[in-house]
């Protein structure tokens, strides 16, 4: 099985995005204004984990096909367990006074651990207690709408899927009034899942662009981006067209870029760590924050903002490589030989796939 270099890279690309994105806007007053819209770029990270979600899912089902139960539990295996604890650390240092502003209830709780979209008490949003816990539950409706699709045949379930997502996203257009959950499965965000499958579902079959094609659409992608975040009052009111698009224009390049190819061990081991880093990277820069804010006294210091956003960087990427060594691969590793025992094939890697025939 060809290990996918180029996607894992991009994964370590869209998850130091995300961690960027987070750092730098804690800090705004000792932030030029001018720069704060290109740094607000990181957020587009999010749209490209979305998209690479619905590529892998589709990659990894046609070529070893799975049944819809046992494709659940693989991706019960690999998502729930980290956050669940996470979500526990969180809830912990709430209830201690650590994170004051917090608000707990057991129904808040409850809705985060089992993927349920809710109003947060605390921010009035849709947010579960850990609130990079957003992205899953979009993740966790796209796996069972793509576990009901596996019992089609290829190109039906590819049909199915687009028109099952379309079809939501349509109907969520004509609703006034959405609630939590009608605003989640009707967001246009997971068009961004489909088209992710889409090009997982030509490049299985050797049809996407390689080459220069490829680099073409790789910098047309970072530049509409860019333009999209710099230009647009609210880029997060226009997700799927400033960053989903350009997102799937970014990995259709680098799965036709040879050179994407090259190894690059450190990028390998964040993109393997992405997941963690992920759940993680806001526990270091709330710390931080609180530190340099409340005890330092530095929220107005622009050498305060600048030691603050390297320590709180670093710290969030080293933490969730530690995170990822020795909490989620026991995990992985625990779960599999549960799944082993109990009669199922260990899931396959999420990114071990063999190249796509070229036509």
């Amino acid at each position: 099985m060809q290990k996918l270099e180029s996607v894992q890279y991009l994964r370590a690309v869209a998850v130091l995005m995300v961690v960027a994105f987070h750092v730098h806007f804690r800090f705004p007053d000792a932030i030029p204004r001018e720069a704060m819209p290109l740094l607000s770029v990181g957020e587009a990270g999010v749209d490209i984990f979305f998209v690479i979600s619905g590529f892998i899912m589709w990659v990894v089902a046609e070529r070893r096909p799975v049944a819809p139960a046992e494709f659940i539990m693989h991706r019960i295996i690999r998502i729930v367990p980290a956050y669940w604890i996470f979500t526990g650390l969180w809830v912990l240092l709430a209830v201690t006074g650590v994170f004051w502003w917090s608000v707990m209830t057991p129904a808040h709780i409850l809705q985060s651990l089992l993927f349920i979209p809710h109003v947060n008490p605390t921010t009035q949003t849709f947010f579960p207690v850990l609130f990079v816990g957003w992205t899953l539950n979009y993740e966790m409706f796209f796996y069972l709408v793509f576990a009901l699709c596996l019992m089609l045949r290829a190109e039906q379930r590819l049909a199915a899927l687009c028109a099952i997502l379309g079809a939501l996203v349509i109907a969520g257009g004509f609703l006034a009034e959405k609630g939590p959950l009608v605003a989640t499965y009707t967001d246009p965000l997971l068009l961004e899942f489909a088209m992710g499958v889409a090009a997982g579902y030509l490049w299985c079959r050797g049809r996407l662009p390689i080459g220069v094609p490829a680099a073409a659409c790789l910098v047309l992608g970072v530049a509409l981006m860019i333009v999209a975040t710099l230009t647009l009052d609210d880029p997060m009111l226009m997700r799927l067209p400033a960053w989903g698009v350009p997102g799937l224009l970014v990995l259709i390049g680098m799965l036709g870029l040879p050179a994407a190819e090259a190894h690059h061990p450190w990028l390998r081991r964040i993109g393997d760590a992405s997941y963690a880093i992920y759940l993680v990277h806001l526990f270091p820069q709330v710390l931080l924050e609180l530190l340099f804010k409340h005890r330092l006294g530095l929220e107005a210091s622009v050498p305060g903002a600048v030691v603050y956003m390297v320590l709180a960087f670093a710290a969030s990427i080293l933490l969730g490589i530690l995170a990822y060594s020795w909490i989620e691969q026991p995990l992985q590793r625990a779960g599999c030989r549960l799944l082993l025992r109990h009669g199922k094939a260990a899931p396959a890697a999420p990114t071990a796939v063999p190249p796509p025939r070229l036509r």
